[in-house]
């Protein structure tokens, strides 16, 4: 799944419109998340990421130019930003994926196009003070793609999970998990059509079960599959997205009662779309309708999703508001579903008047409390990340 910026319920659907979530938490206000001077040491960022461990860690890491760029990694200790080991731990990287381990290990997957459309994907993890390859260098050296924000995942037992588009000797979505020596294939390649797809993207149901997906280019459908007891991918949803006409997915999500969402924009001046997969139907089903925040705002775009324990849905998206002093500027939303309805969480001024904040990304912790890391481009491209107090 191609990100604009490069760029992760309680009811089973049965035919059903409408959605029964847990209580949503009561926070008011987004502040910054560790010191100011702290915030300000993240040093600008096209891809943006966060990833907060069971274990209590948080780490945020970006990407520092779109394109070709170098990959770091930061972690908030005693209310203070520090960098985590050595600084461009990936160079002339174009996407990265982040994760933690259940110890509170950062793993990075990077990937690097050196030819035409094709690279080599990677993994490095910190450990014992140090960036260190997991299984040894490169991965693949024909990979085409790496999902931001779902690329990589870990499981509860500690085991990464990997999946890219591989570019020969054929157009294949391919799955790997490191063993503790290599990586190893799980299922078979997915071969795919003459057209490609976008990007895919792994997660772990409560089980422990993968899950990829990505838009196949040469259907126009939106595939999610999961790993069979036989070690084979089995298709559960394959459909094209509605009203998916100008752009393809941006973020994709599973629930830990196994619902899966997608979250995309459908045009140029169109706010973010939700969908999720109906059973009776085969058809991926619009949740709701994403409004607009307030009477200046003119589009949305990079959206997000995180979901909590309790199955409830969270977007995070930037938009344009246009006529509101002084220009116009790009500002940044959270919404949450209630029932068939998404509301603004927290106060509207998660930015400023005057700030131009793009390139966010939205995690939970272990409490279910959500943090979104942005970039600040009005403050020469410095990285913040805010929560809700």
């Amino acid at each position: 799944m191609k990100r604009v910026k490069q760029i992760f319920l309680s009811l089973i659907l049965c035919g059903a419109t409408s959605f029964a979530f847990a209580a949503a938490p009561v926070f008011k206000h987004w502040v910054g998340y560790g010191n100011i001077s702290a915030i300000s040491d993240f040093d600008g960022g096209d891809v943006n990421e966060l990833s907060l461990g069971a274990s209590g860690a948080v780490f945020g890491a970006f990407l520092d130019d779109f394109g070709g760029g170098n990959v770091d990694v930061m972690q908030l200790q005693n209310g203070s930003w520090s960098m985590v080991g050595q600084s461009n731990i990936a160079h002339h990287a174009w996407s990265f994926s982040l994760a933690t381990d259940p110890q509170g290990t950062p793993y990075v997957a990077y990937w690097v196009k050196t030819w035409i459309a094709s690279g080599h994907v990677a993994v490095k993890a910190f450990i014992k003070n140090q960036w260190v390859s997991v299984g040894g260098g490169a991965i693949s050296t024909t990979a085409c793609g790496l999902e931001p924000n779902g690329g990589l995942v870990i499981s509860k037992q500690g085991v990464p999970y990997l999946v890219y588009e591989a570019c020969q000797p054929s157009s294949s979505i391919v799955v790997q998990a490191f063993n503790g020596t290599t990586w190893a294939p799980v299922g078979q390649p997915i071969v795919l059509g003459v057209h490609g797809s976008s990007a895919p993207a792994i997660a772990l149901n409560a089980k422990g079960t993968p899950y990829i997906a990505w838009e196949d280019y040469s259907t126009n459908n939106f595939v999610v599959m999961k790993l069979a007891t036989s070690n084979t991918w089995k298709t559960v949803a394959a459909a094209s997205l509605p009203m998916d006409n100008a752009d393809v997915p941006e973020a994709f999500a599973l629930s830990p009662q196994g619902m899966f969402y997608v979250a995309y924009t459908t045009g140029q001046y169109d706010n973010p779309t939700v969908a999720t997969w109906n059973e009776n139907s085969n058809q991926w089903q619009t949740i709701g309708t994403v409004p607009a925040p307030d009477a200046y705002f003119t589009y949305g775009s990079d959206p997000s999703l995180a979901i909590s324990s309790t199955g409830r849905l969270y977007l995070d998206f930037g938009g344009i508001d246009y006529g509101r002093e002084p220009g116009s500027d790009i500002h940044n939303f959270v919404l949450t579903l209630d029932g068939n309805d998404w509301n603004l969480v927290g106060n509207y001024n998660f930015s400023k008047v005057g700030d131009t904040v793009m390139y966010s990304s939205i995690a939970l912790d272990s409490a279910n409390k959500p943090y979104v890391i942005f970039q600040h481009d009005s403050t020469t491209g410095l990285v913040g990340v805010k929560t809700l107090k």
